[in-house]
């Protein structure tokens, strides 16, 4: 069984805050909570020391300390920790990293107190806790300040930051807010509502509707005959021009015959010779038995000589090309110009006849898309010329296996036989979008089928 790929640390720290969060949203009472915001992020932060301080016009309070049963509100850390708190400025931002750069730009009561609180280099980072907007001015703040070991970490102050805007709104609820029975009912009444929301997106989500593609399609003849290049040599000459049509024998170009006539006129000569060489040589040996070696040699040189007559021959009977089937001709390179006095050599492709009843359409399906090919499928053509018209068609086969495309894309070719088509709207090579509808599946599956098979990489 493989094994499960590591979490993304990034998310694992997210889930980590949500729960954190969550934790003292919940908590029964506001010392509770305070409690859980100095102590339970110490699991994310990784910090050495925390404190939470209440500051006010008219007082400072040390209401929660890292790793203490009972506050110490009036030992001497807690004092120099209060005076600290008050003095620090948060107009450039709600976070502040005070080390011994940051003690030398300071000056009074707090540069007295950040001095005998920084240990050797470990900073301190304060964070400045805002309330939410509903509540407006409550005429205090927390101060969270944390200390750390040698530096503070760039995730600690990303996470910090996100934990004191939430833990902030936690602490001002509990402290300004009273939970009255109508605010309770409320809020169950908002929380029911929410879940019955939930669970209606839930069941809508598994709703059974057609799976549908899109994909481009291109129409082709149902026959299709390509005719290439026996032999070599230069094309003399093209009879046809392209998209003409053609019936089964008709000639369509013809190679230069100047070539091949000379090669069989030389034949002919040497097929002539020998014949003569070895009738001198065969009457010579009635009297000289030395001679029937000669003649041997002869005969093999009379037999090869015909062979060569019998080949040229050939190469003449074939140089006239004609159509193997009845149907549309489309020239290799569109012209017959082109074809005209250009050389070809063998295998090359000189021209196709399109043939057979009717039209197909060939839709190729990514590969990454073919779920939809497994079960029964349906095909509608929208081409190009007319995006408004949708042609009805039958699928007549899906691909076993998929083929690389011009785009470089591994496909799987539909082809699909279009239906109460007009001759006279239709162009082979005409192309457009395709709407394949497939078996139900699920609405979630649908909808996300892509996000899915991207998450797989992963």
């Amino acid at each position: 069984m493989a094994e499960k790929s590591p979490a993304d640390p990034r998310v694992t720290a997210l889930g980590l805050i949500i729960k954190l969060t969550d934790d003292v949203f919940k908590a029964p009472d506001f010392d509770t909570a305070a409690s859980l915001t100095v102590n339970s992020s110490h699991s994310l932060l990784r910090f050495k020391s925390a404190v939470l301080v209440e500051v006010g016009s008219d007082r400072k309070l040390v209401i929660a300390q890292y790793g203490q049963t009972e506050l110490y509100p009036h030992s001497e850390q807690a004092q120099l920790q209060k005076k600290l708190a008050a003095a620090l400025d948060f107009s450039k931002g709600p976070m502040l990293l005070l080390d011994r750069e940051t003690l030398a730009q300071m000056e009074g009561a707090g540069a007295d107190a950040l001095g005998q609180l920084l240990e050797g280099d470990d900073p301190i980072l304060a964070l400045k806790m805002e309330p939410p907007a509903f509540i407006g001015d409550p005429g205090f703040h927390f101060v969270w300040l944390l200390e750390f070991s040698g530096t503070v970490p760039d995730y600690a102050k990303n996470a910090a930051s996100v934990l004191a805007r939430n833990f902030g709104h936690a602490l001002f609820a509990r402290r300004c807010c009273s939970m009255s029975v109508k605010f309770r009912r409320t809020r169950w009444g908002k929380w029911l509502f929410r879940l019955a929301l939930l669970a209606a997106l839930v069941a809508v989500m598994f709703v059974p509707v057609r799976e549908r593609l899109n994909a481009e399609f291109v129409l082709k003849a149902p026959e299709i005959v390509t005719v290439y290049a026996w032999f070599d040599g230069p094309v003399a000459r093209v009879f046809k021009q392209d998209g003409d049509p053609v019936k089964k024998g008709t000639p369509v170009m013809r190679y230069d015959l100047n070539l091949l006539n000379f090669k069989l006129a030389n034949a002919k000569n040497q097929l002539a010779e020998t014949e003569k060489e070895y009738d001198l040589e065969s009457r010579a040996a009635f009297n000289d038995r030395s001679r029937l070696g000669r003649v041997k040699l002869l005969e093999a040189r009379l037999q090869t000589a015909a062979v060569a007559v019998r080949e040229a021959q050939w190469y003449i009977d074939h140089a006239e090309v004609k159509s193997p089937a009845e149907g549309l001709l489309v020239l290799a390179g569109g012209r017959a110009e082109q074809l005209e006095n250009k050389a070809v050599r063998t295998g090359d492709k000189l021209f196709e006849v399109y043939g057979g009843q009717g039209v197909i359409a060939e839709i190729q399906v990514n590969e990454r898309e073919s779920s939809i090919l497994a079960g029964k499928l349906e095909a509608t053509l929208f081409p190009y010329t007319s995006p408004e018209t949708g042609w009805r068609t039958e699928i007549l086969s899906v691909r076993k296996t998929p083929e690389l495309t011009e785009q470089r894309l591994y496909c799987y070719t539909v082809k699909a036989k279009v239906l109460n088509l007009s001759r006279a709207s239709m162009r082979y090579g005409m192309r457009g979008i395709a709407r394949l509808e497939g078996e139900r599946v699920a609405l979630w599956y649908y909808l996300f089928r892509s996000l899915v098979v991207y998450m797989r990489w992963f």
